[in-house]
């Protein structure tokens, strides 16, 4: 629900659609404008960790040799992006 202030009136909250169909030539294009900063955080080369972005998917490589590790660190990763 959202509401608007015009000239210092608000106006009843009202509800709007936000979605951005996929069968739409420019979502994608959007959806990179969405993901931007998640792809930012994603791509860290130095810690060995990279993003792969594919259609409406974005998948986090995390290529370090102790499995663990690198469990916490893809966890660490998505928290952030969560923020």
């Amino acid at each position: 629900m959202t509401s608007l202030v015009i000239q210092e009136q608000k106006t009843a909250s009202f509800r709007i659609n936000n979605e951005v169909f996929q069968e739409l030539p420019f979502s994608l294009i959007l959806f990179l404008f969405y993901n931007s900063e998640v792809l930012k955080l994603c791509c860290q080369l130095k810690e060995k960790l990279s993003a792969i972005e594919f259609a409406d998917d974005v998948n986090m490589l995390l290529y370090k040799r102790i499995t663990e590790t690198n469990c916490k660190n893809l966890e660490q990763t998505h928290e952030r992006c969560m923020k």
